[in-house]
């Protein structure tokens, strides 16, 4: 796997990373309480909203199985995508 296609999968957790060093860089400057609890809250919120985007397991079958379906002589809607 090139350097390229690592970015590219993890492309949110690395601008996420980024964008909060940089966050966290300005709130240490300003140190006071409620600028703390906002990182926090931004933390946690970038990390739910990259559970909910993270690609889940895929239904994917066994060829045998799909010669299956489609030499039944049935109609059989095949749907090919890739999660990058």
């Amino acid at each position: 796997m090139t350097g390229r296609q690592i970015v590219n999968r993890n492309s949110y957790v690395v601008v996420a990373g980024l964008a909060l060093l940089v966050a966290a860089y300005f709130v240490a400057i300003s140190g006071s309480l409620a600028s703390w609890l906002v990182w926090i809250v931004a933390v946690v919120a970038l990390y739910f909203g990259w559970r909910a985007l993270k690609p889940g397991k895929g239904t994917a079958m066994s060829e045998t199985q799909l010669e299956r379906l489609v030499g039944a002589g049935q109609p059989v809607l095949l749907e090919l995508y890739s999660n990058y």
